[in-house]
This record gives structure tokens, C-alpha cells and sequence, in this order.
């Protein structure tokens, strides 16, 4: 059995390295790369075959995109994480604070929810007692 099959490299004469360098690429920005400019990142000869394996990685964007929209109340907070680096000592892995991080790294998360009704939030905490 094929690794490729049932994925979006399949039926592509392109190797994993390829395809793990232009997924790599085009998620490390959002402006994006031509298919020229992957070609030459990459460093692959034809044009042709690059460029297809960017339109198949944007259609397999989009359709993730479309399955996980976020709708009804949308929650975001924003934390602060200190950036670090495992490195490797006589006892083995150690984490130290990565120097070229000096400042913390932003993250802000999104999420969709729905309100739970009086009925629900009982039955799913049946030892509760009900106010007056």
C-alpha cells in the first residue's frame, strides 16, 4: 500500500520531501509564493508539476476551511507564551529559554459555542441542588 494514497498527493510522481517542503512553505506565511517561487525554493526543475501541487494543497486548504467555520457565539481570548528551546546536555534533554525569543510569543484562540438552557446544565450535573 501506498503512503500517498487517500491523501492529496496521491497519483503524484513527486516525492515527500517535495511535497513536505511546499506544505511547509505555504503555511509559513500568509502572503504566500508563486509556483515559480516554490519551484526555486524547492529547487525542482519543471514548473508544471509545481504548480499543480499548489492548486491541490489551496483546494485541500479550502475544504478544511469550509468543514470548521466558526458560527454562533465566537469566544477569543489571547495568551502570552515564553518562547523556549530544548537542548541537549550530559543528562539529557533540557528546556531553556530560547535567547533570540527575549519577548513572549502572542497567540489568540477562537472558538464557537452555544448557550446551554437551566435543563441542560441539571442534567448534566445531577448532584446539584435547584436555587429559590
Amino acid at each position: 500500500m501506498d503512503l500517498k494514497s487517500g491523501t492529496v498527493m496521491e497519483n503524484s510522481n513527486l516525492s515527500y520531501r517535495v511535497w513536505l517542503w511546499a506544505l511547509y512553505l505555504m503555511s509559513l506565511t500568509k502572503k504566500g509564493f508563486s509556483a515559480l517561487e516554490m519551484q526555486r525554493l524547492i529547487g525542482h526543475k519543471r514548473y508544471e508539476p509545481i504548480w499543480l501541487l499548489m492548486q491541490k494543497i489551496r483546494i485541500s486548504m479550502g475544504n478544511r476551511d469550509a468543514t470548521y467555520a466558526l458560527d454562533g457565539f465566537i469566544e477569543m481570548d489571547e495568551g502570552f507564551f515564553e518562547g523556549q528551546r530544548k537542548t541537549n546536555d550530559d543528562e539529557g534533554f533540557i528546556v531553556k529559554p530560547a535567547k533570540e525569543l527575549d519577548r513572549q510569543v502572542k497567540a489568540v484562540v477562537a472558538v464557537s459555542t452555544r448557550p446551554v438552557s437551566i435543563d441542560e446544565q441539571k442534567q448534566h450535573r445531577p448532584n446539584t441542588k435547584a436555587s429559590s
